[in-house]
């Protein structure tokens, strides 16, 4: 035996079977004292002693004379088993999953976690598990949350983790299916099964019957049945959906597989075969799988790489053996990699790639069955495991490119991180890769990796916070980069063309425009050539209301009438065009959104619903057309009660500016406005505001002079934008948070209504008032909003911050499609019995430090003379972000009251770690530990401000203090009015009462007796005592003395 649990209430046999076998929750319900012996060393004699370790308190308890571990008899226990020894498994890898409006789902999947053999799923953190996955539900936009653990045969189980679901209008951004760029060239399929190529063109790789390179995508024939593509150095192949093959481009050596020498300028049909499966990317090779899942290959074949036993090239393709198991295959100029169908990793020619000489058939590689997906750069080769795990092999120096935090590389080995589902060498020494919940990384060569950063990034380092990316090609230090709305992206080296314009290489991923080519029109109630794409101009001749789509450009005329309903989205490539007489209308929660910076003309009505409000209450406002003019926009608001807001006020009162003749102004671009409500509103019934901004819609890039402190801005765009790649993009700026002016309208419960500031930094979002709702990673459209800015100067605007996000009513959405999955959260509420005053969270966080930091803590700004706060470096945070988690971590915490009362902090949510780990409300003045996380922590406070009574904590072994939850002693005001305590278990120690303040009012010492009673003269009023029996439990119990 190597450990002894002890739980306060009676388990069932079932309860204890299940959890005999093992490891310790650090939260397991119930449990009370948890003893190992000389740290649980199975099968160690302890002839001495066996020391008792509490690893609840971690106080050390004594010892063991004479105890054995080994299963023999000993003086204390005779044949104590031994535990197996199985531990917990670990916790699954979680996969992000985006949908579409109404799209059928598929049940939800995860990794399994090492020694794990299946997975439990929760809809909710409380609920009960099902080994069934949920299918998430498709019918309303935003996101939902999940949660899933490994279990293994014992049915021990991981910690929770989340699994994101985002739902997004359904409209596509995109036009591609497919995209692969190799070293000198671009192929793609579109939507509807077309071939485009561009780039250099010197060897007809283009296919377009010339040499003549292109720097944008140009149709290649006319067919639309294309399925697959692969590229190579001046090489092309793609197939067709009757399982035909084709080739055409450079043929020096045979790769295009068509018997001869021959350079192809258009592609050609290789042979006649139509069982043809899947085509590989390749260097001056074809690698090809046909429907039997056998392997053939083509062209050059330098150190045997083809895998056919000899290196002689061949011009026309060839079967590799008679093994008909192969899933992929894929090489460079050195050698090749395979994957057959029963998981298996093999190579030929180089030895780069295994421990081996080099061979000119293939071998296997180790006897993993797990693998999943190989890519090539020119220097190095990499191969994913179906587990997330990514192995790179090759050369690596001088920039990196093998992602293991060094320069060297000799056979495969891990990659730092995991969770990758896709990845691409990009050649030149730079790698990218995207992980299973959408995220970008790259390593390597730090021209090629579109991000900032100083010397070459030997480990993985995400691009962005964009969580929708899905699939990547790379070659000649260049990436082109697809997403799940089936956009395109390009960054890196671009000397010859290939990454889909002339313009200089992109450091940072760049959207490739979708080509126009074709228009339909919308005419007595049908389109002319089929519903619009990003291919298609939409013309509008007649009315038309309903969905949203996706165009190329939109032009309506002819007195046309066009009304996009709520929760729909119209996705532009380029310009609008509204012409006089005619009409574009977006419902509250429909939005414009386009892809490029293109000049709009002519006016839209754009619809915004406000949050309930009630008279006298004010929203912010920012407009998201051009010419919008303040009063006509709130005609029945007084004409005093338009207000902009000066950074350098003193106060808010002389801040706060209110706005000369609104019936001669417009909102001015990107500036936010406060409004109050119409002055017919009811003063009692909160309804929400119809916004309705008529004008040019607003599109491109905008800038607007920023002050140090708080300014007061405006979303500029007919849709949302990002908020957290906002704050990224104006890092110069250095913008430290955003809030939000709000009203809850109506009274919650015993709470009065608060107004208060909402706030929002890279931590996440923190509700006004407590109970009340919190920012998400989204603006809305029409929304103004505070900016906290450390110096003067330029904030910016652009395109690239727009997103799509469903419920427009502004500040009152609480679901995001983006998902918190690096951080782990607590929220702390301040109340009492009448009012909810403020919420703040503590955030544990990759890229924050224990100081401030700037994007990442938010300072507080209330409207509220109570509130609650951290505490980094004296400096009053409503959000914190802290680094790594650290067990014996302490937050301070400050609270401000302006009366004397009885107040409450709760724990409103936590996430990440913090669903398994405790957490501790530590009352520093009345030395009380509370389980804030389980239940709220009630105390008496006269007015002030608190700098050093609370902290929150992570473990309640801190020296002399004691929790609140050990000792059953009750305390009451007896008929006599005399408080009397009493312990009919433990014997009383000290009793000591205070005021509502915290002052000493009585103690008495060395009682030894289960009650007593204090005698003492005390006005009416409420008091708390605090009780230590002998055994060194403490208790604070409230009373109120009549």
């Amino acid at each position: 035996m190597d450990e002894v649990r002890l739980w306060d209430y009676a388990l069932s046999q079932e309860e204890i079977l299940g959890r005999m076998n093992c490891e310790v929750a650090s939260d397991e319900s119930g449990l009370s004292l948890y003893f190992t012996f000389d740290g649980g060393v199975a099968n160690e004699n302890n002839a001495s002693m066996a020391s008792v370790v509490n690893e609840v308190t971690g106080n050390n308890n004594g010892g063991l004379m004479n105890f054995a571990l080994s299963g023999t008899t000993s003086n204390r226990i005779d044949g104590s088993p031994i535990l197996s020894g199985v531990t917990n498994p670990e916790t699954p890898t979680p996969i992000s999953f985006n949908y579409q409006l109404n799209d059928v789902a598929a049940p939800l999947s995860a990794i399994i976690g090492a020694g794990g053999t299946g997975l439990n799923w929760y809809t909710s953190l409380t609920g009960v598990s099902s080994t069934a996955a949920p299918t998430p539900d498709t019918s309303v936009i935003g996101g939902q949350t999940y949660w899933v653990t490994s279990i293994n045969v014992n049915g021990c189980e991981s910690e929770l983790v989340p699994v994101y679901v985002a739902v997004t209008p359904n409209v596509e951004y995109g036009c591609w299916q497919m995209v692969d760029t190799g070293a000198t060239h671009t192929l793609a399929i579109a939507e509807n099964g077309s071939l485009w190529s561009w780039g250099t063109n010197t060897n007809g790789q283009l296919g377009l019957n010339d040499n003549t390179a292109r720097g944008t995508p140009n149709l290649v024939n006319s067919d639309t049945d294309w399925i697959s593509i692969a590229t190579g150095s001046g090489i092309s192949f793609a197939l067709k959906s009757n399982g035909t093959l084709w080739s055409w481009g450079l043929n020096d050596v045979g790769q295009l597989g068509q018997g001869d020498n021959v350079e192809r300028l258009v592609p050609t049909q290789v042979g006649s075969d139509t069982n043809w499966l899947s085509i590989h990317k390749t260097d001056n090779s074809g690698f090809a799988i046909k429907s039997d899942h056998s392997l053939w290959v083509t062209g050059s074949n330098s150190n045997g790489k083809l895998g056919l036993g000899d290196t002689n090239n061949r011009n026309s393709f060839t079967q590799v053996g008679t093994s008909t198991d192969w899933a992929q295959a894929s090489g460079n100029t050195h050698g090749s990699l395979a994957i057959k169908t029963n998981g298996t990793l093999w190579t030929a020619g180089s030895a780069t790639y295994s421990s081996s000489d080099s061979n000119s058939s293939f071998s296997q590689i180790g006897t993993d069955t797990n693998w999943q997906k190989i890519a090539f750069g020119n220097i190095n080769a990499f191969a994913l495991k179906n587990n997330g795990d990514l192995y790179s092999a090759g050369l690596s120096l001088p920039f990196g490119g093998l992602g293991r935090s060094h320069t060297t590389g000799s056979g495969f080995a891990k990659v730092l991180g995991g969770g990758y589902k896709d990845v691409m060498s990009g050649g030149l020494g730079a790698t990218a890769a995207i992980k299973y919940d959408g995220s970008l990384w790259t390593w390597g060569m730090i021209a090629r990796s579109g991000i900032s950063s100083t010397g070459q990034p030997y480990e993985p380092i995400q691009v962005g916070t964009d969580l929708n990316w899905d699939s990547i090609t790379g070659a000649s230090g260049s990436f082109i980069i697809k997403k799940t709305d089936n956009s395109i992206w390009k960054r890196g080296n671009n000397s010859n063309g290939h990454l889909g314009s002339s313009s200089p290489d992109p450091s940072t991923p760049t959207k490739i425009a979708c080509p126009c080519d074709t228009t339909t029109t919308w005419d007595s109630g049908a389109w002319t050539n089929g519903t619009p794409d990003t291919t298609k101009n939409a013309i509008f001749l007649s009315d038309y209301t309903g969905t949203g789509f996706s165009s190329c450009s939109v032009n309506v005329s002819n007195s046309a009438n066009v009304v996009i309903s709520t929760g729909e989205v119209l996705f532009v490539e380029n310009a609008v065009t509204v012409e006089s007489g005619a009409s574009l209308e977006f419902q509250n929660d429909a939005y414009l959104f386009q892809g490029n910076d293109a000049v709009n003309s002519g006016e839209i009505i754009m619809n915004v619903e406000s949050a309930p409000m009630v008279r006298q209450e004010y929203t912010g406002w920012g407009s998201p057309v051009a010419g919008q003019n303040l009063q006509a926009f709130s005609p029945q608001t007084l004409s005093n009660r338009f207000y902009t807001y000066d950074p350098a006020g003193t106060t808010a009162a002389t801040a706060w500016n209110a706005v000369a003749d609104p019936s001669t102004t417009s909102f001015a671009n990107s500036t936010g406005y406060l409004i109050r409500v119409a002055n017919n509103w009811s003063s009692t019934t909160p309804s929400p505001y119809q916004g309705v901004f008529t004008g040019v819609p607003n599109n491109g890039s905008y800038t607007i002079l920023g002050s140090a402190g708080y300014n007061l801005l405006g979303n500029p765009y007919p849709s949302p934008i990002d908020a957290v790649q906002f704050i990224d993009a104006n890092v110069a700026r250095g913008i430290g948070a955003l809030y939000y002016w709000t009203h809850e309208a109506a009274q919650d419960g015993s709470y009065t209504a608060q107004s208060n500031y909402a706030s929002f930094s890279k931590a996440g979002g923190v509700a006004a008032a407590a109970g009340g709702t919190a920012p998400v990673r989204v603006i809305q459209t029409g929304q103004g909003f505070f900016a906290d800015i450390a110096s003067a100067g330029y904030i910016d605007f652009n395109n690239s911050l727009r997103r799509i996000q469903g419920d427009n009513s502004l500040f009152k959405s609480n679901t995001s499609p983006v998902p918190p999955n690096d951080k782990h959260r607590i929220w702390l509420n301040l109340t009492n019995s009448t009012s909810s005053f403020n919420q703040i969270m503590i955030a544990y966080m990759d890229n924050a430090t224990n100081d401030f930091d700037l994007g990442i803590d938010a300072k507080v700004l209330t409207n509220s003379p109570s509130y609650l706060s951290s505490l980094t470096n004296n400096e009053e945070l409503v959000i914190q972000g802290r680094a790594a988690f650290n067990i014996n971590d302490e937050v301070e915490l400050s609270i401000t009251v302006d009366t004397a009362d009885t107040y409450e902090i709760s724990a409103a949510q936590f996430d990440g770690i913090f669903l398994s780990q405790q957490f501790y409300l530590w009352d520093k003045q009345l030395k009380v530990i509370h389980d804030i996380k389980n239940s709220s922590y009630t105390f008496q406070m006269s007015p002030g401000t608190y700098n050093s009574r609370f902290a929150i904590i992570y473990q309640n072994t801190t020296l002399g203090i004691n929790t609140t939850e050990m000792d059953p002693t009750t305390v009451f005001v007896n008929t006599l009015n005399e408080i009397v305590v009493q312990n009919r278990n433990i014997s009383l120690d000290k009793v000591e009462v205070f005021d509502i303040a915290g002052k000493l009012l009585y103690a008495k010492s060395a009682i030894n007796d289960h009650t007593h009673k204090v005698t003492i003269d005390l006005s009416s009023a409420v008091y708390l005592v605090r009780t230590t029996t002998t055994e060194n439990h403490s208790n604070i119990t409230k009373i109120i003395k009549n």
